[in-house]
């Protein structure tokens, strides 16, 4: 595992399991908030992965979603960006998003912000 430290708190990764992340006001948190995540990641890979269906759906709707463009677009869903270091975190007041720097993001990793996003690939791509 990654854990980074922030201002805000930690940031926490399993570069394992692409795309599987999460973040804490505390190590301990962090950690344990990264331990569920890893749960559900291979959950998702048990169940044959909805997830991995989405993001063959999300790759085809929108192949190579640059990491400013998707910013933008979860701006226009209400939500500002809290931290900008490594990862770009932004919040709606309920919910928080870390969206990787990569350009392209990872269309398994994307499909996964969407969706923590309440947003379905088609509300997302009309943001875009």
């Amino acid at each position: 595992m990654e854990l980074i430290k922030s201002d805000e708190g930690y940031a926490v990764s399993c570069p394992d399991l692409r795309g599987c992340w999460s973040q804490g006001a505390t190590e301990e948190e962090a950690l344990a908030n990264i331990q569920s995540a890893i749960v559900e990641y291979l959950e998702a890979e048990a169940e044959g992965s909805a997830l991995r269906r989405g993001a063959r759906l999300l790759m085809g709707k929108l192949p190579g979603v640059n990491h400013q463009r998707a910013i933008r677009a979860f701006e226009q869903a209400g939500y500002e960006v809290i931290r900008d270091d490594p990862q770009v975190s932004m919040s709606n007041g309920r919910q928080t998003l870390t969206i990787p720097r990569d350009n392209p993001v990872d269309a398994y990793t994307m499909f996964g912000i969407v969706r923590d996003a309440g947003l379905t690939v088609e509300q997302f791509r009309k943001l875009l």
